[in-house]
């Protein structure tokens, strides 16, 4: 069905997406929090501060709280869209 797409790919991390050749895959930002969480929520204090995993975490956290406030600042306005793309 994608065999004519060559583009950008935005998908869950379902296997048959895989096949779909001549794109660059891009993933949902839930998915990629979701496995840092899995890492991070079963560590310890002193286990957590030397993870690689934490920092992840703490840059999906960092994103969702920029579109937050992104949404509330303009979700308003009828051109959303266009001035969320502007300002970042």
């Amino acid at each position: 069905m994608l065999k004519w797409f060559s583009r950008f790919l935005q998908t869950d991390g379902y296997n048959g997406y895989n096949k779909v050749g001549n794109v660059k895959r891009l993933y949902l930002l839930a998915h990629i929090r979701r496995k840092y969480h899995e890492v991070i929520v079963n560590l310890d204090k002193e286990a957590l501060k030397k993870s690689i995993a934490i920092i992840g975490f703490n840059f999906c956290e960092k994103l969702y709280s920029i579109e937050k406030n992104l949404k509330y600042r303009y979700s308003k306005d009828k051109d959303y869209y266009e001035k969320r793309y502007k300002t970042i």
